[in-house]
């Protein structure tokens, strides 16, 4: 068990002198107070670096969001500096929660919210050790949870209510919440089960305070994690039943950014809302400690994927109307086909991110990657020109790059361009002429039919850009 060593004692830890002032500056615990990080989904492995760290492949299935280097290998060292996809790019933590099935096919998140607040009344936060782990939730769960722990709801209404189990949100979208603990004992990084090194805060005389043998308060972490379905049906876990949700939380923040969110933010009682921004400082300079890729997954085995060659550096095309062309950060304004899952690599074009399309159905199934919501939702008069890099991992697989033009009453018009997929980055280019200007719709579509399972291909630096009329 590693022990994180403090030099005074823990009364006096659980108080924030503020620097030239001698007072203690404690917090509002005002409910809104914090701050908000988005982060993109990451990957998917069966590796757990808390619970199973060292032990590649011997998890149930998580879903990882922050540091993109997370693996059963990970450590402190290992994670500080890295890429992340949150939106503050000093918060290089490692967030994961179990993968949600729907009738047995996964379901790749859309996004992660972590808020950062506090519970406890008059005492200052301290912002979270370097290396702390925590888990919040139990995967061995026989039934409902405490609601107060993590629950289910509906990403934005009507019905909000709190439930142990996904319920019917109509056209909406569901949501899980998973709220860790705030109480740390000042002295271990974790413990042997990963949580009793932690305590929720208890009531007294109707405050929530932390207990004597948990002293020091740490900020409140909650994981928002929502997928792209209605309801409960056919739902399960990775660890089980629906009800079986947990979260996990490895520390790797940069101290300073981290620090000064907390005394700025929660300390001084202002909801400072979302963050957003790169690194303050370079990673660090490779160590020997492993440093996988985040797409490591036990199927299929690392030796599927494309090795790395040397990559043509993208070159942004002026008006690109994609939001998102580089994947830097997220998948998000992208979707995969069914049986197909969606994740992140560093293999990507010029060094930088790409996205990775796995083939999880049977053997002749298509893999196929679009844009959605749509990029153009109305067009324009005029030619509209669209261009995508990809790489194979299935030699002498085709790929098509589709324009589909559709109006309310179905599909309009067709543009498609085909390659032959290859070890190197290949760049495919379609036109189309629009039909319906002013009416219709383009959604991109990249496809490989007679997909086997494994990795289908790479993508990276997509396009649409509208020649006028």
């Amino acid at each position: 068990m590693r022990r994180f060593l403090i030099g005074i004692a823990i009364v006096a830890i659980a108080a924030t002198v503020l620097p030239g002032t001698g007072s203690i500056a404690s917090a509002s615990a005002s409910p809104s107070a914090g701050w908000v990080v988005g982060c993109g989904f990451s990957h998917r492995s069966m590796d757990d670096p808390i619970v199973s760290p060292g032990m590649a492949g011997m998890a149930h299935s998580h879903d990882f969001f922050g540091n993109q280097t997370t693996s059963a290998d990970s450590t402190l060292t290992s994670l500080l500096g890295r890429p992340t996809t949150c939106s503050l790019g000093d918060d290089a933590a490692a967030y994961w929660a179990p993968t949600l099935y729907v009738h047995g096919g996964a379901v790749t998140p859309s996004k992660a919210s972590i808020y950062y607040r506090t519970q406890v009344e008059g005492s200052a936060v301290r912002p979270f050790p370097s290396g702390l782990k925590m888990i919040a939730g139990d995967s061995h769960a026989t039934g409902p949870q405490p609601i107060d722990m993590v629950y289910y709801n509906c990403h934005a209404g009507p019905d909000q209510h709190h439930d142990a189990t996904p319920y019917d949100c109509g056209s909406d979208t569901v949501d899980a919440h998973v709220r860790f603990p705030q109480c740390w004992d000042g002295i271990n990084l974790d413990s042997p089960d990963h949580k009793s090194h932690m305590a929720y805060p208890t009531s007294s005389h109707g405050t929530r305070v932390c207990p004597s043998s948990h002293p020091v308060v740490l900020p409140r972490l909650i994981i928002r994690i929502s997928w792209p379905i209605s309801s409960g049906d056919g739902v399960t876990l990775a660890s089980g039943a629906a009800y079986t949700l947990h979260g996990d939380f490895f520390n790797a923040w940069n101290e300073g950014t981290l620090g000064k969110l907390t005394q700025d933010c929660i300390n001084a009682g202002i909801d400072c809302g979302k963050q957003s921004g790169g690194a303050t400082s370079p990673p660090p300079s490779p160590t020997p400690s492993p440093s996988p890729s985040p797409s490591s997954s036990p199927s299929p085995s690392p030796s599927s994927s494309p090795s790395p060659s040397p990559s043509p550096s993208p070159t942004p095309d002026p008006g690109n109307l994609v939001a998102n062309p580089r994947f830097e950060g997220g998948t998000g304004g992208w979707a995969a086909s069914r049986k197909t899952n969606l994740s992140l690599t560093l293999h990507g074009l010029g060094k930088g991110d790409a996205v990775r399309l796995r083939y999880l159905g049977r053997p002749g199934g298509r893999c196929s990657l679009t844009d959605r919501p749509n990029t153009v939702a109305t067009t324009a008069a005029g030619l509209y020109r669209a261009s995508i890099w990809v790489r194979g991992a299935q030699g002498g697989g085709q790929v098509r790059l589709l324009l589909v033009e559709r109006d309310s009453g179905g599909r309009v018009a067709v543009s498609a361009s085909k390659i032959r997929l290859a070890g190197r980055w290949k760049e495919i280019i379609v036109r189309h002429g629009v039909s319906e200007p002013g009416i219709s719709s383009l959604s991109l579509m990249v496809i490989q039919p007679n997909a086997n399972k494994g990795t289908c291909f790479l993508a990276d630096d997509a396009a649409i850009v509208l020649d006028a009329a």
